[in-house]
């Protein structure tokens, strides 16, 4: 395929420091993949969002090239001053509100299922339960317009499909493409500490029980180190307190945890990197089984092995291919999770060299976004 691909993005591309959410550091990777088989490729920021950023006068974000900020009521003349074979949108945002330009082929990247994610709030449930049918008549308009939808990990296939199905009357066959990718990282050298990365925001529809407590309690005992990431997304607007907030100060306050806050990706990447493994530790909840999987990508893109909930997107490639371990925190012991840790198959170097092999194959933008391009060029 050859031409020109506009990306609509609805977050900041990841640059040196700035910290960037998961739909900015996803849209980085798409560019570099395309980029990497000669498309030409234009990234467009919404004006508006960093017309609120820029608010604050220290606040000073680097525009590289083939990026623009962009009104976003004018997206489709965006779209036609560029002549762009192909528009890729991030979820409903945006997308819904644009009249297709002749010759310009919509792709909806269905990264993060956005409805479930707030059908399960345990903040703020009031205000989505008044926006909630705008927002699925916003996401079943912009469905009706896609020629391909994306999605990050496979387990979304069906979900996309039942939402294609109630956004369409037209019967078109719409592929969907699996695109399980990230910003390039390099990988590390082995960590030499005892370390442990949990990683993630604490979302309103997070869920963290004193299970996390204890978790973390006995992994300390045993002589590792946590690295704690628990910063609050910069969307997050809510004034009632988190149920999750309580469990948060109490593993922050333990001895060997060290806290972190928002970091620019480079920053997250290298301190992820300095630990053997990553955790990703949630309760079950629907949201989690079709939930974005950009923390365990991450970690396996920087050659880390990750545990993770049995229940989640890419837990059979992790179990497929042996690139960590699953473990159920809400009923499985804390002893269990000992085992695992020490069990170099799952945290040492044979596992860290599986984790990298697959990176390499699976991963990385050249090679995760072939098969959107097949589609695109069929």
């Amino acid at each position: 395929m050859t031409g020109t691909v506009v990306l609509i993005c609805n977050d900041l591309l990841p640059v040196p420091g700035h910290p960037a959410g998961a739909a900015g550091i996803r849209m980085a990777a798409i560019r570099e993949g395309l980029e990497a088989h000669g498309l030409r490729v234009v990234a467009a920021l919404p004006d508006h969002l960093l017309a609120r950023l820029e608010r604050d006068p220290a606040f000073q974000y680097p525009l590289r090239d083939g990026t623009v900020r962009l009104n976003y009521n004018d997206i489709a003349g965006f779209c036609r001053s560029e002549r762009a074979d192909v528009a890729i949108f991030t979820n409903y945002n945006y997308m819904h509100q644009v009249e297709r330009p002749a010759g310009t082929r919509f792709v909806y990247d269905l990264f993060a299922p956005k409805i479930l994610e707030n059908d399960n709030r345990l903040v703020g449930r009031d205000t989505w339960a008044g926006e909630r049918e705008r927002h699925v008549e916003h996401k079943r308009r912009a469905l009706a317009k896609a020629d391909v939808v994306t999605v990050m990990g496979a387990k979304k296939f069906g979900y996309a499909a039942g939402w294609i199905a109630a956004s369409r009357s037209d019967g078109r066959n719409v592929p969907i493409v699996n695109m399980p990718m990230i910003h390039p990282v390099t990988a590390a050298e082995p960590a030499r500490e005892r370390r442990i990365f949990i990683g993630g925001h604490l979302q309103p529809w997070t869920i963290l029980g004193d299970w996390l407590v204890a978790c973390c309690e006995a992994v300390l005992r045993d002589g590792w180190q946590i690295d704690l990431l628990s910063a609050r997304p910069h969307a997050a607007n809510e004034s009632e307190p988190h149920p999750a907030a309580r469990i948060l100060a109490q593993v922050k306050d333990l001895a060997g945890v060290t806290s972190h806050q928002g970091l620019p990706f480079q920053d997250y990447v290298a301190t992820l990197q300095r630990a053997r493994v990553s955790l990703n530790l949630a309760g079950f909840s629907r949201e989690r089984q079709f939930a974005l999987p950009a923390r365990r990508i991450t970690s396996l893109a920087a050659g880390v092995p990750t545990i993770s909930p049995p229940f989640e997107d890419m837990v059979q490639v992790i179990a497929q291919h042996r690139l960590g371990a699953l473990f159920h925190p809400e009923t499985e012991a804390p002893d269990r999770l000992l085992r695992l840790l020490g069990d170099d198959e799952v945290t040492g170097e044979p596992a860290r060299r599986r984790v990298c092999a697959y990176a390499r194959e699976h991963i990385a933008p050249a090679r995760a976004i072939r098969p959107l391009l097949a589609h695109l060029q069929a």
